[in-house]
């Protein structure tokens, strides 16, 4: 954190403001609400299409948990999203598994 003492008041305050904003920006995953959009729902398939892959990782989590067994299919629109989704499927074990350009 800075200290007050190594900058003028105001540079100050505007730093410290800064930092409280961006803390604010923190995403709280609501699982729940992605379980309630399933219910009752037959899922055969997991088609990600323009996402980074890059966040969310508690959604891919539950997903990747509850249908461990069915296919994936993700699309990349760059190599740092194919690297992010090659990150992804490692990290949360995805079985079975597509990248399409």
């Amino acid at each position: 954190m800075f200290r007050n003492d190594m900058m003028d008041f105001y540079t100050y305050t505007a730093f410290k403001s800064l930092i409280e904003k961006t803390e604010s920006f923190k995403k709280i995953p609501q699982i729940h609400l992605l379980e309630q959009f399933l219910r009752g729902t037959e899922i055969t398939e997991i088609f990600v299409v323009g996402h980074s892959c890059a966040i969310d990782f508690p959604y891919f989590i539950y997903l990747n948990d509850r249908f461990s067994q069915l296919n994936w299919t993700f699309t990349a629109f760059d190599d740092t999203t194919r690297n992010n989704i090659n990150k992804l499927v490692t990290d949360i074990s995805v079985i079975n598994y597509q990248i399409l350009a």
